[in-house]
């Protein structure tokens, strides 16, 4: 089974700027949505991402040497010297350690992904109840040198709201743990807040409360079994609904 394609490209070199690598991505990040619209429709039991009890998690790339070319480095001793050898481990942590995008089915699998992969899930699921959200890179400079790169949901313009508007998933879902507590309420407040006039909008069966998943149901799970972030998000949603 073919599972991995590689996409060798010269992004990120020094003929490209920042903004040319953002719209780069995010024609990688377009491609990914549509991908999993297909997945979505393909699979319509599959459950919405604020109740799939997927995580965030940062970037492979942010970890350092990847756990295959340590077990192979371990594995090989003074070989992995040679300079043949360590040509190819390198070329290895390149591919495995570089930035991967996964559809729905694969982020199912990890349990926890980053935020490309969160936030072309989002759009591709909104887009399937009609909503014309997009996949969008932020870039900005990173004080240590070079450029951070994060991966948002655009909403289109709605209701009386006549401009595009941002949802972050990957804050949603855990990305800064509860130093981030104030932010990550203040994004449950912005999904209620479209979730209320979306209702008022339309007299269609939307089922807001799985489309947005984060509102209190009657069949939340116990706060003495949720995770401490878990249960800071059950409270913050309480709260502002």
């Amino acid at each position: 089974m073919l599972r991995y394609i590689l996409v060798d490209t010269t992004m990120f070199s020094s003929a490209d700027d920042d903004e040319q690598t953002r719209k780069d991505l995010c024609w990688w990040l377009e491609a990914l949505t549509q991908r999993n619209q297909d997945y979505l429709r393909q699979r319509p039991t599959t459950p919405r991402l604020y109740k799939s009890g997927v995580t965030y998690s940062v970037p492979k790339q942010h970890d350092g040497e990847c756990e295959e070319v340590h077990v192979l480095r371990k594995a090989l001793g003074k070989m992995a010297r040679q300079k043949d050898v360590y040509r190819v481990l390198n070329k290895i942590q390149e591919v495995l350690g570089g930035e991967h995008f996964c559809d729905i089915g694969r982020i199912l699998e990890y349990g926890s992904i980053d935020c490309d992969g969160l936030a072309c899930w989002r759009a591709a699921e909104l887009r399937q109840e009609g909503i014309k959200a997009r996949p969008y890179m932020t870039h900005r400079a990173n004080p240590f040198g070079g450029t951070i790169y994060h991966a948002l949901v655009l909403w289109p313009p709605f209701g009386d709201v006549p401009y595009e508007t941002s949802e972050d998933p990957s804050l949603l879902l855990g990305m800064g743990g509860p130093s981030r507590a104030l932010d990550r309420a203040e994004e449950i407040r912005k999904n209620n807040e479209r979730c209320d006039i979306l209702r008022g909008k339309s007299s269609n069966a939307l089922d807001l409360e799985s489309i947005f998943g984060l509102r209190t149901g009657a069949h939340r799970e116990p706060v003495e079994r949720m995770s401490p972030l878990a249960a800071q998000i059950d409270r913050l949603v309480r709260s502002a609904a």
